[in-house]
C-alpha cells in the first residue's frame, strides 16, 4: 500500500484544495509558518514528556494530567489471552470512572507475562466531556472551523497502550485524525473496496448483512468479528503498492490525516506498551 499525497505546513487554501478532491492526505509535522499552528496542539507538551528510552516515544504527564483526576470518562476494558495476540479479544467492556483513575492504569508499565490480561484505553471520548482545563489543549484547528461549512459534527480523544486497534469501518462525515504521542498506522479505503473487505468478512462469519458499518460499534470490538477484521486489512498483502483505492498513513506526534466521508479505515497503535494519544474532528 502507498501513503498518501502529504502537505507540510499547509495554508488553508492548500488544505481547501486537496479537501476538494475527496481522499486521504497527511499533514506532516505543521508549525506555525503556515499561520494555522499545523496539527501543532498543545496537548502534546503540556500531557506527555519525552521518553529517554526514544525520540519516538513519549511518556505520561502524571504531574499535570491528575489535577483533573476527578472528571469521570467512559473507559474501555479489554481482555487478551497473551500480549502477543492483541487482536483476539476475550471480553470487552466499558466502564465509568474518573480520570484519575484512568491515568493511573495507564501509567503502570504492563506486566510482561505469558498469561491473559487486560488493557484499559479512553477510546472515542467527547471532548467536550473533558474538563474545561483539558479541553483547552485540545483546541480545534483552523482547518476544521474554516473549510468546508465549519459544522463540528463531533470530536474525540483516543488515549492507550500501544498496540491500540480501531477495526475497519466508515465515517458520515470528513474526519481530521491528529496524533498526539506515539506513533499510529491508518490503513484507508476508497468506498466501493472497503466495503467489499467488509462485505467478506460478513460472509466469512455466515451474515449476508451487517448494520455495523458505519462508525465504530461495541459488535466490532471483541469475539470472531474484531479478529477477521483485523485480518482482513492488516494481514492481507493483496493491495498494490501503486493502487489508488488503498493508501496507509504512519503518523508520528503532531502529524494528521484527512480521510474523506464514506472512505473505509481502520487504525493501529505502534509498539509495544508504548504510550499511544490522538483526537479526531468530524466536520462539515
Amino acid at each position: 500500500m502507498r501513503p498518501p499525497p502529504q502537505l507540510r505546513n499547509a495554508s488553508l487554501e492548500a488544505f481547501r484544495s486537496a479537501f476538494g478532491l475527496a481522499k486521504p492526505f497527511v499533514l506532516a509535522k505543521g508549525d506555525s509558518a503556515s499561520g494555522t499552528n499545523g496539527c501543532r496542539l498543545p496537548a502534546t507538551n503540556k500531557w506527555f514528556l519525552p521518553s529517554l528510552q526514544s525520540s519516538m516515544e513519549q511518556n505520561l504527564n502524571v504531574d499535570y494530567l491528575r489535577r483533573y483526576g476527578e472528571n469521570r470518562v467512559q473507559v474501555e476494558r479489554t481482555t487478551h489471552p497473551s500480549a502477543s495476540e492483541p487482536e483476539v479479544v476475550d471480553h470487552f467492556t466499558r466502564n465509568d470512572v474518573p480520570f484519575g483513575v484512568f491515568i493511573e492504569l495507564l501509567s503502570k508499565q504492563p506486566e510482561q507475562n505469558v498469561g491473559p490480561m487486560s488493557r484499559f484505553y479512553l477510546a472515542q471520548c467527547p471532548i467536550d466531556s473533558l474538563d474545561p482545563g483539558l479541553q483547552v489543549d485540545l483546541p480545534t484547528p483552523s482547518y476544521v472551523l474554516k473549510v468546508g461549512r465549519g459544522d463540528i459534527y463531533g470530536s474525540s480523544i483516543w488515549l492507550g497502550r500501544a498496540p491500540t486497534f480501531t477495526p475497519l469501518h466508515k465515517d458520515p462525515n470528513p474526519n481530521l485524525l491528529v496524533q498526539l504521542a506515539g506513533r499510529k498506522s491508518v490503513r484507508v479505503f476508497e468506498p466501493h473496496v472497503g466495503l467489499a473487505i467488509f462485505r467478506e468478512v460478513d460472509g466469512m462469519l455466515g451474515r449476508s448483512g451487517s448494520s455495523s458499518e458505519s462508525m465504530r460499534g461495541e459488535e466490532m470490538m471483541e469475539g470472531k468479528e474484531r479478529e477477521a477484521l483485523f485480518r482482513a486489512v492488516w494481514e492481507n498483502d493483496v493491495f498494490g503498492a501503486g493502487e489508488d483505492f488503498a493508501f496507509e498513513a504512519d503518523l508520528g506526534a503532531n502529524d494528521g490525516v484527512f480521510i474523506p466521508k464514506g472512505w473505509w479505515h481502520s487504525v493501529r497503535g505502534i509498539g509495544r506498551d508504548t504510550i499511544n494519544g490522538s483526537v479526531n474532528w468530524w466536520f462539515r
